[in-house]
C-alpha cells in the first residue's frame, strides 16, 4: 500500500505547486511572456486561444500585451455568438495590421474603432470583432468568414489589405487551413479548453511553442506539414496556382509595388481581384456591407510606388466597394504633423498613432441610421472613390543658373520657374547634387508653374531639404491653381531640433484637385535661415533620396 500513498503524496504536491504558481501569477498581475500563437478552435468564433493573456516578446525591443476574449478573438471585451438585440456589430478581417502586431490591446485599430463609434454615437452599443491574424491573406479571411465570421451576423465587414497580401495569395496551402490540420495548432480537446484559463498553462504553452519553433517570430510560423489537408470547397473558385517565378517576385515589397508589377505579377493581381469580388458577393449574401481598407507600405507613403493602387483601385470602384485608403492620412501625419504612423525603426507595423488614424478613417465612413421599424442601422457613407494614381506625369527638377529650378529634359510634366528671389545655388561636387538656400541665410522664395497634359486630379510633391536648429531655419510649401490664392501644404522649422548640425529630411505632400478642368497649378517654396532645398540630378552617383519630384495624376472621369 505504501507505493500507492507515495503516488498520492506526489499528486497532491504537484497540485499544490501548480496552485501556488497560479496564485502568484494572478496576484502579481504577471502575464506569461512568449508569442500569441493562432490555433484552430471549432467551438468559438476566433482563431486564438480563448482567455489568452500573454506578453509577446517576439521582437525583444517591442513587447506588447495580447489578450483574447471568450471567443478567441483579440480584444478586451467578451461577446456572444448571437448578436444581442440593438447591438451593431463590425467584423474586422485582415492580417497583422488588423490584429495589431506590436501594440497593446487598447491600441489596435478595431478597439480604437469601437471606442470612436461609441464616442460619436453615445447610447448606442457597438461590438467590433478583431478577427485579424498575422499572415492571413484574402483567402484566409474568406475561409474564416465562411466558417465562423458570417455566423456573427455583422452589419459591416472591413477587409484590410496590405501589399504583402499579394505574396500570401501565392501560397499552395492557405495558412488557416494549415491551422486546422497541423498538429501543432489543432485544439487539444476538452482538457485543453478547461486549462485555457490558467496562467501556468499559458506560460507552458508559450514555452513549448518557442522551443518547437526556435523562437521564430509570429510572422514566420512553423512550416506547415505536408500531406493531405482538409480544404474549404467554397474557396475552390478562387484558388490560384502560382509559378515559382511569381512566388519569388512577390516576396519583395518593392517588386510588388514597382512599375513592372502589373506585368510580371498580372495573374496574381487578377486572382486577388477575383477573390475580392467573391468576398463582396459572400458578405452581400449574408446581409453585410463590405468596406475595403487599404493600408500602405511605408515605401508607398514615401512616394513614387503606385502599383497596388493602379491594380486594385479600378476594380474596387467598379464593384462599388466603399474604400478607406490610408495613403493620404499617413502622409499628412508623417510629413506635415511629424507623427510617424509606423513603429519604425523597430518594426514596420502601425504605431498606436497610425492605428488611431485608421480607426478615425473607418469611423468616418460609418453612419448610425435606423430601419423603417426604428431599429438601429449601421450605414456606410459615400466617399471619394479609391484613387488609382494611374498614368502619372512626373518631372524631376534641377537647379538652373541663378538659383531657378526647371524640369529635366523629357519630363512628362512641364515645370518652369515663374519667379525666384533671394536664393542662391551651389553644387556638391561629383555627386551631381545641387541645393538652393536663402542668400546670406535670410529669406528666399521660388514659384513654379506646372502644366499637365489634361485635367489633374491629384498632385504629389517629393521635396528633399535640410534644416538647421533654430526657429529662423524654416521651410514652407504652398499650392495654388491660379498663382494668386495660396493654400499651405507644409510649414516646418528647426525650432524643436535637438542636434545643432540639423538634419536632412524629405516630405511627400499630397493635394487632391477637386476643381474641374484644372490642368495648371503653382507651387511656392519659401526658405529662411539655413534651410536648404536639394535637387539630385538623374545619372548622379546618389541614391535618388535627394531628388526633387513633382507628379500630377489625371483626374478620374
Amino acid at each position: 500500500m505504501r507505493p500507492v500513498w507515495y503516488g498520492f503524496y506526489l499528486l497532491a504536491f504537484t497540485a499544490l505547486c501548480f496552485a501556488g504558481a497560479e496564485g502568484v501569477l494572478r496576484l502579481t498581475g504577471r502575464v506569461p511572456s512568449g508569442a500569441a500563437v493562432p490555433r484552430y478552435f471549432a467551438g468559438v468564433h476566433g482563431d486564438l486561444e480563448p482567455h489568452l493573456r500573454v506578453v509577446d516578446r517576439t521582437v525583444p525591443a517591442l513587447p506588447y500585451r495580447v489578450t483574447a476574449n471568450n471567443q478567441g478573438s483579440r480584444g478586451l471585451a467578451d461577446y456572444s455568438s448571437s448578436k444581442p438585440e440593438g447591438v451593431l456589430r463590425v467584423l474586422c478581417l485582415g492580417d497583422s495590421f488588423t490584429y495589431g502586431y506590436g501594440v497593446d490591446d487598447e491600441h489596435t485599430y478595431p478597439e480604437l474603432l469601437r471606442r470612436e463609434l461609441e464616442r460619436r454615437y453615445p447610447g448606442q452599443k457597438f461590438e467590433v470583432v478583431n478577427a485579424g491574424i498575422p499572415i492571413f491573406g484574402i483567402l484566409d479571411a474568406m475561409d474564416y468568414y465562411l466558417t465562423k465570421g458570417a455566423a456573427l451576423m455583422p452589419d459591416v465587414v472591413v477587409l484590410q489589405f496590405f501589399p504583402n497580401d499579394i505574396h500570401d495569395h501565392t501560397r499552395d496551402v492557405l495558412f488557416r487551413e494549415g491551422l486546422a490540420n497541423d498538429p501543432v495548432y489543432t485544439a487539444r480537446g476538452l482538457l485543453s479548453r478547461w486549462f485555457s484559463w490558467s496562467r501556468v498553462y499559458q506560460a507552458a504553452a508559450n514555452i513549448g511553442f518557442l522551443f518547437r519553433t526556435g523562437a521564430r517570430a509570429v510572422s514566420s510560423p512553423p512550416q506547415m506539414t505536408s500531406g493531405e489537408h482538409k480544404t474549404n470547397p467554397g474557396l475552390d473558385p478562387f484558388r490560384f496556382k502560382a509559378t515559382d517565378y511569381e512566388k519569388a517576385r512577390s516576396e519583395n515589397a518593392r517588386d510588388i509595388l514597382g512599375p513592372a508589377s502589373g506585368q510580371e505579377l498580372a495573374r496574381v493581381w487578377s486572382a486577388y481581384r477575383a477573390a475580392l469580388e467573391g468576398m463582396r458577393r459572400f458578405t452581400e449574401h449574408f446581409g453585410a456591407r463590405l468596406v475595403f481598407l487599404a493600408v500602405p507600405d511605408l515605401m508607398e507613403v514615401e512616394g513614387r510606388l503606385y502599383a497596388a493602387r493602379q491594380e486594385l483601385a479600378p476594380a474596387v470602384n467598379a464593384m462599388g466597394l466603399p474604400a478607406v485608403d490610408m495613403l493620404e492620412p499617413f502622409r499628412r501625419s508623417l510629413f506635415v504633423r511629424g507623427v510617424h504612423p509606423y513603429l519604425t525603426p523597430r518594426d514596420g507595423h502601425c504605431s498606436p498613432e497610425g492605428n488611431q488614424l485608421v480607426a478615425l478613417a473607418v469611423a468616418d465612413r460609418l453612419r448610425l441610421a435606423a430601419t423603417p421599424e426604428g431599429a438601429p442601422l449601421l450605414a456606410v457613407a459615400p466617399g471619394d472613390p479609391m484613387d488609382a494614381m494611374a498614368r502619372p506625369q512626373g518631372a524631376r527638377l534641377a537647379v538652373a543658373p541663378g538659383g531657378a529650378v526647371k524640369a529635366e529634359p523629357g519630363a512628362a510634366l512641364h515645370v518652369w520657374a515663374v519667379s525666384s528671389r533671394g536664393l542662391e545655388s551651389m553644387a556638391e561636387g561629383s555627386v551631381a547634387i545641387d541645393w538652393l538656400g536663402a542668400v546670406q541665410a535670410r529669406q528666399g522664395e521660388l514659384v513654379l508653374e506646372c502644366a499637365a497634359q489634361g485635367p489633374v486630379g491629384r498632385v504629389e510633391v517629393r521635396l528633399p531639404a535640410r534644416l538647421e536648429r533654430g526657429a529662423e531655419s524654416a521651410l514652407g510649401v504652398d499650392f495654388s491653381l491660379d498663382g494668386q490664392a495660396w493654400e499651405p501644404l507644409l510649414r516646418r522649422t528647426g525650432e524643436a531640433l535637438e542636434r545643432p548640425e540639423g538634419y536632412e529630411t524629405f516630405s511627400v505632400l499630397d493635394r487632391r484637385v477637386r476643381e474641374a478642368s484644372a490642368s495648371r497649378f503653382f507651387l511656392r517654396v519659401a526658405l529662411a535661415g539655413k534651410a536648404r532645398l536639394y535637387t539630385e540630378r538623374s545619372g548622379s552617383q546618389g541614391d535618388g533620396s535627394r531628388a526633387f519630384w513633382v507628379t500630377a495624376f489625371p483626374a478620374t472621369p
